[in-house]
């Protein structure tokens, strides 16, 4: 059916370039998470997760306890992620001047 070199490599091609974009749209869901101040039991970090993914805190939450019961991996999990999530960028309201960059504090 597929004998044909050209097309398999077509395939291969647009198979690869539809893994590369997936793989791109996942690395900058990661680079986005961080640990939430709202949503806040522990850490923060299944709060961020709820915030950063389509599933729930409540889900998260859920998760992390059963993965304690496979050899204590939820634990584990849980602290290595409250170590490496950033917290949340708090942005201030300052004035700004009409050229659009901040006032500074001296003034």
């Amino acid at each position: 059916m597929m004998n044909n070199p050209k097309v398999k490599l077509l395939l291969l091609l647009s198979l690869l370039a539809a893994l590369g974009a997936a793989l791109s749209e996942f690395a900058g869901a990661l680079r986005r998470l961080t640990k939430s101040k709202t949503d806040e039991w522990l850490g923060g970090v299944c709060g961020g997760l709820g915030e950063h993914t389509p599933l729930p805190s409540w889900v998260w939450r859920l998760v992390f306890l059963l993965l304690l019961f496979c050899y204590g991996t939820g634990v584990l999990l849980y602290i290595a992620l409250w170590i490496c999530l950033p917290e949340p960028v708090q942005e201030e309201e300052r004035p700004t001047t009409p050229s659009g960059t901040a006032a500074s504090a001296a003034q």
